[in-house]
């Protein structure tokens, strides 16, 4: 219904005015401006809840993969034809990995840790207490994937070694090999690894190997007199097994 209108007339210029009241049921439309912002903020809200509903549900499937990761393996070591059974512990965090194995034959007990941001192998002998410090190959996802394989078809790679002529200051051993390292060799000597020299026939250099007797027969002992005892020692781990050549020089006075 369209509003009443009424007609007033002047007295001083006869003209007429149309005065519009607004009726009862009159209702102002709300403006195309108005519907379209209403449509927005509706648009938007259901993006912002789509958006919320997959964060959440890739954060629970993240969470769900870190939750049941497993932080411990049983594994094995194939050395000489023999399987070394260890036991590991996986820090994801720090990315460090713990592998202990009894002794087994020929291999000596070992609590050994693999420290991936440092790339440094500890091979720790926990019956005659010394910790021996090698260089780590590989990354820790690498790592962590030979924990998973229960049982090994392949040999372990095998690294002939020596020893450092001094075991290293617990300070210096701190400062290069971190925290971690200087910890779990606490109050036990430890060494560096050095990749033992080979010549050119695959044999280990004479001029390295040559061991001083009380005779001085040799020349490359001249003007010494001292008696050399060597002893072997094997450790395993799941990414290499070590032999160590280990020099113990006893110095004869003349």
């Amino acid at each position: 219904m369209s509003p009443p209108m009424f007609d007033l007339q002047t007295k001083e210029n006869n003209q007429d005015v149309k005065v519009i009241l607004p009726s009862s049921n009159f209702v102002q439309q709300p403006t195309v401006k108005t519907k379209n912002k209403k449509y927005y903020l509706i648009a938007v809200s259901v993006i912002s809840a789509a958006v919320v509903i997959t964060l959440g549900a890739m954060g629970s499937v993240a969470l769900y993969h870190h939750m049941n990761r497993p932080e411990e393996y049983d594994t094995e070591t194939l050395y000489n034809g023999h399987h070394i059974p260890e036991h590991a512990r996986v820090d994801y965090v720090n990315k460090i990995t713990y592998v202990n194995n009894t002794r087994y034959g020929e291999v000596l007990a070992g609590n050994n840790l693999h420290d991936y941001n440092r790339k440094l192998l500890v091979f720790k002998d926990v019956t005659n207490k010394v910790c021996y410090i090698d260089k780590l190959e590989g990354t820790f996802e690498e790592g962590v994937a030979l924990l998973a394989q229960r049982t090994r078809s392949t040999p372990t790679p095998i690294k002939r070694v020596h020893t450092s002529n001094e075991s290293i200051h617990g300070d210096v051993l701190r400062k290069f090999a971190g925290d971690t390292i200087a910890n779990h060799c606490k109050d036990i000597p430890s060494f560096w690894l050095i990749d033992e020299v080979v010549g050119d026939q695959g044999e280990p250099n004479e001029e390295m190997t040559v061991d001083c007797i009380y005779d001085d027969s040799n020349p490359l002992c001249r003007n010494k007199r001292r008696v050399v005892e060597e002893k072997i020692a094997k450790m395993a781990c799941h990414t290499k097994v070590i032999v160590i050549k280990i020099k113990i020089v006893f110095i004869i006075a003349n």
